[in-house]
């Protein structure tokens, strides 16, 4: 029996992203950064605080001091001090957990008059200190990915790749669309080697898309499963399109080699600097239309700590490609004469030269 090793935020990596909040404050002209948005904590310290019924914060003060504030569980050595609150009573939760975290770090925040934060403090509280948004600070500074980031997506994607492998073998007419489904999550659940944090996305034949029916598939239809798999809630986001039956057709090849066509466009185009929007119009005037088919959506975006992040390949932001970013494309094709439609994505990092995918599963149908 082998044991799967699961990647994790490292103390160096945290370190070093916290030193860049820091630069960040005098930006800001804040005394300090109080965040309770779980995966900035998570971000910023490594803290896997995914329980839903209790909060978590990082007070990161201009002088690089960490404190985290939790309901008793231990802190990471990537933290210099503790607060704890009680969340429970014997196991019961307490009504307002929210009130109850912030009361251990109330005084502190109000001597400290000025601080970014990445939600609204507490009523009770927000007349007392004088809150700087955060957020647009934090976006720019989670695009870079670090190695410990990329080592979790990375094995997000061996997951999605496992997915894929289990729905080659399942797939036949007459299979449920819901059954693929479970089979797929329980394969990527397995791959993982633990509860994974986000599922999705895509699970029906003979469309663009959808979640999973009970419905059984036919012959002729294609399948785009497009997967994204949660590691320590770090995404990955990837697609693939499969013959429910195996025997494809003349109109589903030609879609098909237009399709990695565009992909292989889009993979030449992504480097530093380079327009996202424009790209997007570029792919999208090869697609849409081609032979009276469809290319309705996005061509991307980048992925991390959520599953759509900039920059987003989409003519309604004027966004461009910096190094470190983790940007999914996903050019397609759909019609009826199709079967439902072809989608394929693939995650690539940004390099200083240009790009490199970090999957090489097959493209084929």
């Amino acid at each position: 029996m082998t044991t799967t090793t699961i990647p994790n935020l490292t103390t160096a990596g945290c370190r070093e992203r916290q030193a860049r909040l820091v630069a960040l404050l005098t930006e800001l002209d804040v005394a300090a950064a109080w965040l309770w948005n779980r995966k900035h904590v998570y971000y910023f310290t490594g803290h896997d605080h995914r329980g839903p019924m209790s909060e978590v914060g990082l007070l990161l003060t201009a002088d690089g001091q960490a404190t985290l504030v939790t309901d008793g569980t231990a802190a990471p050595e990537t933290v210099d001090a503790r607060l704890a609150y009680d969340s429970h009573q014997l196991c019961t939760q307490v009504e307002d957990r929210v009130a109850a975290m912030h009361a251990v770090v109330a005084e502190r925040l109000r001597d400290l008059g000025r601080v970014a934060v990445d939600r609204g403090l507490p009523p009770a509280l927000a007349a007392s200190v004088t809150q700087v948004d955060a957020m647009p600070a934090m976006l720019r500074l989670r695009r870079r990915k670090d190695a410990d980031e990329l080592a979790l997506i990375r094995h997000a994607i061996t997951a999605t790749e496992a997915a894929w492998d289990c729905a080659r073998e399942l797939l036949r007419p007459g299979l449920l669309e819901i059954d693929l489904y479970a089979a797929m999550r329980a394969a990527a659940v397995r791959a993982v080697g633990e509860p994974i944090t986000d599922w999705g996305n895509d699970f029906q034949a003979g469309g663009p898309g959808g979640p999973p029916r009970q419905r059984a598939m036919q012959a002729g239809e294609l399948i785009p499963l497009d997967i994204s798999v949660g590691v320590r809630g770090y995404w990955s986001d990837m697609s693939r399109t499969f013959s429910v039956d195996g025997q494809v057709t003349d109109l589903q090849r030609s879609a098909h080699a237009r399709v990695v066509e565009a992909l292989a466009v889009g993979q030449a185009a992504i480097r530093p600097g380079a327009s996202c929007r424009a790209l997007y119009e570029t792919v999208h005037a090869m697609l849409h239309g081609y032979r009276g088919w469809s290319f309705p959506h996005h061509l991307g975006h980048a992925i991390g700590l959520d599953g759509h992040e900039a920059p987003r390949i989409n003519p309604h932001w004027d966004d461009h490609f910096a190094a470190g970013d983790v940007v999914t494309l996903e050019p397609g094709l759909y019609h009826p004469d199709l079967g439902g439609g072809i989608r394929l994505e693939t995650d690539f990092l940004v390099i200083p030269t240009g790009c490199t995918p970090l999957s090489t599963y097959p493209l084929d149908l």
